[in-house]
């Protein structure tokens, strides 16, 4: 057997190495069957904060108020996920409510500034979500991984694949012309890689 064939051979047992698991006993043919309705109930409230906002216009105060709660959270409740609602996601999904403003005076360079208050609320449900986004993009972060992983074997199997198939046609006359090739290509792909990563 030609060594292009085992590594081929290689690449595929690769590929097939990264595909998820099918679950037992699950048909997919058929649809799972929905949730059973429970009854309504008033949902716990997780997280119930106050946040300040300061800014020049009420809109740079409001984003300066999703700012801060946004890094609160990061710090105090989802740090440990690698993942925490933006301002965005925040405003998306309504956890966020702005009650009041004023305009304040500052000594100078500030000035006159708008000042908003505003209130983060996060329900049990809500907390589930967030969990379950942050599982998402953790997901998604190794997807991208593993197919870093596997784009750079199948980089390396080519160019040795290549320089085998090269040095065999030229019967040895550039061999190290055929290896300075082979290593810039590597060290080009290797450099992509970490960019990409």
């Amino acid at each position: 057997m030609r060594i292009t064939n085992w590594l081929c051979l290689a690449v595929l047992c690769l590929v097939v190495g990264n595909l998820p698991p099918l679950a037992a006993g699950h048909d997919h043919r058929r649809p799972a069957a929905g949730p059973k309705k429970t009854p309504v109930q008033e949902e716990k409230t997780l997280i119930h904060e106050e946040f300040t906002g300061y800014g020049k216009s009420e809109f740079a105060a409001r984003k300066d108020a999703l700012n801060n709660a946004c890094t609160w959270l990061k710090q105090y409740k989802y740090g440990e996920l690698n993942w925490s609602p933006d301002a965005d996601y925040l405003l998306e999904h309504k956890m966020v409510q702005f009650y009041e403003w004023e305009d304040k005076k500052f000594d100078e360079p500030m000035g006159v500034m708008k000042v908003v208050k505003m209130q983060l609320a996060i329900t049990d449900s809500q907390d589930r979500d967030i969990h379950k986004q942050a599982q998402h993009q953790r997901m998604k972060e190794r997807h991208k991984q593993a197919f870093l992983v596997l784009l750079g074997a199948m980089g390396l199997l080519s160019v040795v694949g290549g320089y085998l198939r090269l040095e065999e046609a030229t019967k040895g006359y550039y061999t190290r012309l055929l290896r300075i090739a082979a290593i810039s290509i590597l060290v080009v792909l290797v450099a992509g890689l970490c960019v990409a990563g």
